[in-house]
């Protein structure tokens, strides 16, 4: 299963070529719905046809803060250029054995690094 990055979802509904692989994805059902993507998607608008197909995504429960702050302590990734909602993507990922499809450089380096990024 695959946590969908905001930057993927904001360039699939925008019908940018290098998103169409997850239009695989979603007819695979491939895709997770991080809830911090979904508020991110939901703030920037939303088509309702955007919208009624995050609907019937399964979402991922957030992973709670203080798992977090360790894994940022203790795997020293501040500083590397990914924010809050980066960290928590990534944090969910590795949790639970989910890949991450990212845009973001940064977040996609540390999901190289870590194993988790989709090919």
């Amino acid at each position: 299963m695959i946590i969908i990055d905001t930057n993927v979802w904001v360039s699939f509904f925008k019908g940018e070529k290098k998103a169409l692989p997850l239009k695989d994805l979603i007819v695979e059902n491939q895709c997770l719905l991080h809830p911090y993507v979904y508020g991110e998607l939901l703030l920037g608008g939303l088509t309702v046809k955007a919208e009624e197909l995050l609907g019937v995504l399964e979402k991922i429960p957030v992973t709670d803060e203080e798992t977090v702050y360790q894994f940022i302590r203790e795997e020293q990734v501040n500083s590397r250029g990914i924010g809050w909602v980066d960290v928590n993507i990534l944090v969910s990922a590795l949790s639970r054995k989910y890949r991450v499809f990212t845009f973001d450089q940064n977040l996609s380096k540390l999901c190289t690094e870590y194993h988790c990024n989709l090919p």
